[in-house]
């Protein structure tokens, strides 16, 4: 299968618990997510916008917009 380079999103996520947080039964998870193509970055406050700002680059067919 040959796919466009247009139609590939590369990110990484880097996650840490915050220190004083963590005796919390699940700790509080930080972090930044990069768009490598663009190498955009974005805060992470909870887990759930992981999910939310990969969305925002895979609804945007183009990969052209700033997201958030």
């Amino acid at each position: 299968m040959d796919v466009s380079e247009n139609a590939v999103h590369s990110f990484i996520i880097r996650l840490w618990c915050e220190e004083k947080e963590c005796d919390a039964p699940l700790g509080v998870w930080r972090g930044h997510l990069t768009h490598v193509p663009s190498r955009q970055r974005r805060h992470i406050q909870n887990l759930d916008e992981i999910v939310t700002i990969i969305m925002e680059y895979l609804r945007d067919p183009d990969g052209q917009h700033t997201p958030g």
